[in-house]
């Protein structure tokens, strides 16, 4: 079940509860049909309500993505194609437009990629990482706020969010360099062909785009790899920008400084560009 480790399994366990089943027949959302039974279709907002009514909510305090992860337990085991994931992106695709459209921006200055296994090749995906930005700073700023409404409102789609705000993934930061804001995400469920699957949107600030889509784009241990590389040649890589020390290194061959994308990281580090379907480590 989503977001339940073994520590959480065992308290809920120990606390009288030992299966999926017998949480969701407890907040009545389990209906013997003769089979194996299934939630009702009430409707998202609708069944939250009911679970935080349930006593299993006021004993456990589940938080909201286990709550979902409870909710939707046999969606969530259920693979998305690479023609889902196409889907999903193209929504995004479509609300990103929609919200720089908004602020007088044109569909030129869009930033966006679907990276994680998708972009590695997988053919099937438990969810959609997609990474959105504006090429303008001020087009990204709130841009993944705008791009909710826009879903909700203009598009109608419907959607539960599991967490939003910031989300440090991929290369974590040193700590004893400055503080650096991680990347403006919001993690969902998004229905999509009558089911609802997980979209990850992450919207990093355009001068860390090639940082990010790097971060996004590997394996952990690929990352790992990638990481104690740098740090052998006395670099810091982290998701948002290269370190020397505590100093932020700026793109020698831009005459912006900015590394734009992930090719000019590469090659920064001193490495080869390896395709995103080699990067399985």
């Amino acid at each position: 079940m989503h977001q339940v480790g073994q520590a959480t399994a065992r308290k809920w366990f120990d606390a009288g509860y030992t299966s999926v089943k017998q949480i969701q027949a407890e907040i009545m959302l389990w209906e013997e049909d003769g089979k194996e039974g299934g939630l009702k279709s009430a409707g998202g907002k609708e069944e939250l309500e009911r679970v935080m009514q349930s006593g299993f909510y006021k004993s456990q305090r589940p938080t909201q993505e286990q709550i979902l992860g409870l909710l939707y337990v046999e969606e969530y085991g259920v693979k998305m194609t690479r023609e889902d994931v196409a889907g999903v992106e193209g929504i995004v695709r479509e609300a990103a437009l929609k919200a720089l459209e908004r602020r007088g921006l044109g569909p030129e200055t869009l930033l966006l990629i679907t990276c994680g296994g998708y972009r590695r090749g997988k053919q099937l995906n438990g969810d959609a990482d997609v990474l959105v930005s504006c090429t303008q700073a001020e087009g990204q700023v709130g841009l993944r706020e705008e791009m909710k409404k826009v879903m909700v409102e203009e598009m109608g789609r419907e959607i539960l969010m599991l967490k939003e705000g910031n989300a440090v993934q991929g290369f974590a930061p040193n700590p004893m360099h400055e503080k650096i804001t991680s990347h403006d995400n919001m993690l969902m469920l998004i229905k999509y062909k009558g089911m609802y699957r997980r979209l990850d949107v992450i919207s990093p600030p355009p001068d860390q785009w090639g940082f990010c889509v790097l971060g996004w784009s590997g394996t952990k241990q690929m990352e790992k790899d990638l990481r104690d590389y740098a740090s052998e040649r006395g670099l810091h890589l982290s998701q948002q920008a290269v370190y020397k020390d505590t100093k932020r290194l700026m793109n020698p061959k831009s005459e912006d400084g900015v590394f734009h994308t992930e090719e000019e990281v590469w090659e920064f580090v001193g490495l080869t560009f390896l395709p995103p379907c080699l990067r399985w480590a």
